[in-house]
C-alpha cells in the first residue's frame, strides 16, 4: 500500500525496517522488564515448607543476564535475517503486486 501511494522503494524499505526494529526492541524491553519485576515481586514470597530444611529463608532472586543476552543476540540475528528477506521481496515486487497484496479473493 505504501508503494501504491507513491513512496519510493528505499523509503518503503526504511519505513518497514524501522517498524520491525522498534517492534522487536519494545517487545524485548517490555518482556525483560516485566519478567525481572515479577521475579523480584513473587519469587521471594514462595513458601519453603517442604524438604530436608523446611525453615530456610526465602529464595534469593538471581537474574541470568548472560542467558538474556544470548536471547537478545538470537533475536537480533533473526531481525537482520527478516529485514534482509523483506528487502529482497520488496526489490522483486512490482507496483501492481503490492496493490493486489491487500485484496481478498
Amino acid at each position: 500500500m505504501l508503494r501504491a501511494v507513491g513512496l519510493a522503494r528505499r523509503q518503503m524499505a526504511a519505513a518497514l525496517a524501522l517498524e520491525q526494529f522498534f517492534l522487536i526492541l519494545v517487545g524485548l524491553a517490555a518482556g525483560t522488564g516485566i519478567a525481572v519485576l515479577a521475579s523480584y515481586l513473587f519469587i521471594p514470597h514462595l513458601p519453603v515448607a517442604m524438604g530436608t530444611h523446611p525453615g530456610t529463608p526465602p529464595y534469593v532472586v538471581q537474574i541470568a543476564w548472560m542467558d538474556i543476552t544470548r536471547v537478545y543476540i538470537i533475536f537480533g540475528a533473526m531481525l537482520l535475517v527478516g529485514i534482509a528477506l523483506m528487502l529482497i521481496s520488496l526489490a522483486r515486487m512490482k507496483i501492481f503486486q503490492a496493490v493486489k497484496l491487500g485484496e481478498v479473493i
